[in-house]
């Protein structure tokens, strides 16, 4: 179900949630949006295979309880880390910067 076209939400809706991904820390550099799904590539989500995640923040949402799961190896393999807020810097937060695929689960 989606949102009424006035933006307005009736009881009991499921709202998709989104995240954005940035290359660099603080929210800096190329942004990459990823809705609820699975992108088991670089590429799948819409970066180059070069890319390096090093910051995200989800897109806010009203009776949304969001979360992302980052994923060290393509295809979710690999170490997992599930977050459920924004993070500034993965690195400055003790994580990897190495993301090759992205889990993104959304809430009500």
């Amino acid at each position: 179900m989606d949102a009424l076209r006035d933006g307005s939400v009736s009881p009991g809706m499921l709202l998709p949630t989104s995240w954005i991904l940035f290359d660099g820390q603080e929210f800096a550099g190329e942004q990459h949006v990823l809705s609820e799904g699975e992108y088991p590539t670089l590429s799948a989500m819409g970066c180059l295979c070069s890319t390096a995640i090093r910051s995200l923040k989800r897109v806010p949402l009203f009776f949304s309880e969001p979360s992302i799961f980052l994923h060290g190896l393509e295809c979710f393999e690999g170490k997992e880390i599930e977050l459920n807020s924004e993070v500034r810097s993965l690195q400055a937060e003790g994580f990897n910067n190495h993301v090759l695929s992205v889990r993104v689960k959304g809430g009500m």
